[in-house]
């Protein structure tokens, strides 16, 4: 996956990059990194791997049943700012 990032990631690390994927495994909705520190002036290597990862049928009309209105693409943003699940505090 990060050869994909690689190779799709655009803006710097103040941007957020979504990856619709139709194939994640493990069955996951989603996911996406937390917010971490990056020096000033980064080579894109150290943050290519940035962004969320979104299961495409989880968006709206999608095949995921039950989850497929977008509110894992909303959830998972949640994420990459910086918010955890309430039950990890």
């Amino acid at each position: 996956m990060d050869d994909l990032k690689s190779a799709l990631r655009r803006g710097t690390y103040a941007d957020l990059n979504l990856y619709f994927h139709s194939d994640l495994t493990g069955g996951i909705l989603g996911t996406c990194t937390l917010p971490s520190k990056v020096p000033p002036g980064a080579e894109p290597a150290l943050y290519a791997s940035d962004g969320c990862n979104i299961n495409a049928g989880t968006m709206p009309g999608g095949f995921t049943q039950g989850y497929n209105k977008g509110g894992t693409s909303i959830h998972e943003t949640g994420h990459w700012l910086g918010l955890p699940h309430t039950f990890e505090g």
